[in-house]
């Protein structure tokens, strides 16, 4: 504002364009790169929430007029719903030499913490210890699944495995501050106790869920009872 404002000074201007108070309000209206990153999430979203119009319109227009299978088109509207967050997902093709320094790193970082650290990710509890030494723990980016035949417990132990991460599994959350130790400044932290934890189930209802987690937090077999 200062430059513009000493150009128009030198061609006797300021006035005619309307003086500082104009320049001031001028300022104001100029968006700032600053904020780029915030326009840039509002048109995204405009542009998302047009597309979902989009989509919901075509997909009152189908139903008005549809005559065939409609398990057939909740299917095909379930789709077109799915590919509104697809698109999100990225997908970088990665040479194999930028995969593999990222693992080196990781197990490096792994190897020097293990004094503290002995899995990698979320453990399984007394339950599933023998998991987590073929696991090295559930990690965030790893998909698990407990596979077995009807009745060989595999809800009782994944439901084991729930009721520890959210009740007993301690960690150590950082608080943001810094304290010295030895001489050493680390960042500071404080403990936690469990995780949430999020179950979805086709297989039983609610209570049913509820009624296990009880009788296994108690040691108590529901059928004697």
């Amino acid at each position: 504002m200062i430059t513009v404002q000493e150009k128009l000074k030198q061609r006797g201007a300021l006035e005619q364009v309307g003086g500082m108070a104009y320049l001031a309000e001028l300022q104001d209206k100029v968006p700032s790169t600053a904020q780029l990153p915030v326009y840039l999430d509002t048109v995204k979203a405009g542009h998302q929430l047009r597309k979902a119009i989009q989509v919901a319109t075509e997909m009152v227009m189908q139903a008005y007029d549809y005559e065939g299978d409609v398990d057939k088109l909740l299917l095909q509207f379930e789709g077109n719903v799915s590919q509104l967050t697809e698109s999100e997902t990225p997908q970088v093709e990665e040479h194999i030499k930028a995969v593999m320094g990222r693992v080196v790193a990781d197990m490096e970082q792994w190897h020097y913490s293990r004094g503290s650290q002995q899995i990698r990710g979320l453990p399984t509890g007394p339950a599933g210890i023998y998991l987590d030494k073929i696991l090295m723990g559930i990690r965030d980016t790893h998909y698990v699944t407990l596979a077995g035949r009807p009745g060989d417990g595999k809800s009782s132990l994944a439901m084991n495995i729930v009721e520890y991460l959210a009740r007993d599994y301690v960690w150590h959350k950082p608080t943001g501050k810094k304290i010295l130790t030895e001489g050493v400044e680390r960042d500071e932290t404080e403990e936690v106790r469990g995780v949430p934890v999020g179950v979805f189930t086709i297989e039983m209802d609610n209570e049913s869920l509820g009624y296990r987690l009880l009788f296994g937090r108690a040691g108590v077999d529901e059928g004697a009872v």
